[in-house]
């Protein structure tokens, strides 16, 4: 992976660190060649989002784990420190 991309999803996770943000996930949107940023949210707000995610993941055909799996590919070539 390159080192820009490293460095870059380091600080994304560091600024949200700060936040009432329970977890980030990044990874790469193929169709528009851009870097997304998935936020989840912490405490009550964290029950709400995932009660809509799972009314949309099952709506959604599959797209869902296909992100994941993209993103668990991204989160796999990052190199261990």
């Amino acid at each position: 992976m390159a080192q820009w991309l490293t460095d870059l999803i380091a600080i994304l996770q560091d600024e949200y660190a700060a936040q009432d943000i329970a977890w980030i996930e990044v990874g790469w949107d193929t169709k528009r060649r851009r870097l997304i940023a998935i936020r989840w949210p912490a405490g009550a707000q964290s029950e709400a989002m995932q009660d809509h995610l799972n009314g949309r993941i099952e709506a959604d055909g599959g797209k869902w784990e296909r992100m994941q799996a993209e993103i668990a590919a991204i989160k796999a070539a990052i190199p261990k420190e």
